[in-house]
């Protein structure tokens, strides 16, 4: 009976699979935290580029070859994954957005 009581509003049905998509990362041991640093924005580079390429990747708003790219430049294509996440419902909240 609970079933037919789903909302029908797309954005619900966005919310729950946003939802099962962070419970698949968590029991997949989840991600590794990104350190603290220097604001994250287009054009600077170091190794916390390339954790916040592998969390892009695992929420699929990079694509997987940009996700596996060993640059550590964050250039168009991360800035660009950045920004469909903080537009959709996955927050970042290891970095904000410039």
């Amino acid at each position: 009976y609970l079933d037919t009581l789903v909302p029908a509003n797309p954005d619900y049905r966005r919310l729950r699979a946003a939802m099962q998509l962070y419970m698949a990362i968590e029991e997949d041991g989840g991600w590794t935290l990104i350190p603290k640093g220097g604001k994250l924005k287009r054009g600077v580079s170091g190794p916390r580029v390339l954790d916040l390429r592998s969390r892009l990747g695992a929420t699929g708003d990079l694509a997987a070859a940009e996700a596996l790219s060993t640059s550590q430049l964050f250039d168009k294509a991360v800035a660009a994954a950045v920004g469909q996440g903080v537009g959709a419902v996955r927050p970042l909240p290891t970095f904000r957005l410039l």
